[in-house]
């Protein structure tokens, strides 16, 4: 918290790690996370000569589930992390808490996502900044406040009006798509693409997990 980061810099402390071996089945059936969506949590965990491994790894949320695969391996002298996670039947509006000014969502939608990274490193944060891999969102469909569609492109006198008529007006979201490699903590994009009912737009740009900063 005093760093404001996302990604926790806490060390791991592998000597606990290699020192036992467990097998762990976890269900939490209701969940109380006042900051989150979150509603179940399943895992199995195995952990063998310094090598943790999460698979199956579950959340379920209001809307939406995250499962995946996490390995740890702790048995060498930089601890790698290999993780594979997929996120299904996800909503925007829970991501992205804009509202209306009637309250309603200002974007909503479906979404999902993949993230498979390996990084090294004896923190979460220094798993990250060091990783290679590939991270792809896609939304297949959705509403978006008209405004912000129109913002987007290059008629963006038309946006500015409607955000200052307080227009509550939708559009379509036929589709988005964002697509990045990942190279030593550092998302490229290959592709960025948001289409709407009245714009098409397309982008580039980078993030930075290290520093934790975007462009």
């Amino acid at each position: 918290q005093a760093a404001r980061r996302i990604f926790p810099d806490a060390t791991l402390q592998v000597d606990r790690i290699r020192a036992m071996d467990a097998e762990v089945t976890y269900r939490a059936q209701t969940v109380n996370a006042p900051n989150l969506p979150l509603r179940k949590v399943s895992l199995d965990l195995d952990l063998k000569k310094g090598v943790l491994t999460v698979d199956p790894l579950s959340f379920t949320f209001s809307r939406g589930d995250l499962s995946g695969r996490i390995k740890l391996d702790a048995s060498g002298k930089i601890p790698r992390t290999d993780a594979d996670l997929r996120l299904a039947n996800g909503h925007l509006e829970e991501f992205i808490p804009i509202k209306n000014s009637d309250g309603q969502p200002a974007i909503e939608g479906m979404i999902a996502a993949r993230a498979k990274l390996t990084g090294y490193g004896d923190s979460v944060h220094k798993a990250a900044a060091s990783s290679d891999g590939a991270v792809t969102i896609v939304i297949p469909r959705g509403e978006i406040r008209q405004a912000f569609a129109e913002l987007l492109g290059v008629n963006a006198s038309k946006g500015l009006i409607l955000l200052l008529s307080k227009s509550d007006k939708q559009t379509s979201l036929r589709c988005g798509l964002a697509d990045f490699r990942v190279e030593k903590g550092v998302l490229k994009a290959r592709q960025v693409v948001f289409d709407t009912g009245v714009v098409l737009a397309k982008g580039s740009g980078s993030i930075d997990l290290e520093t934790e900063r975007m462009d």
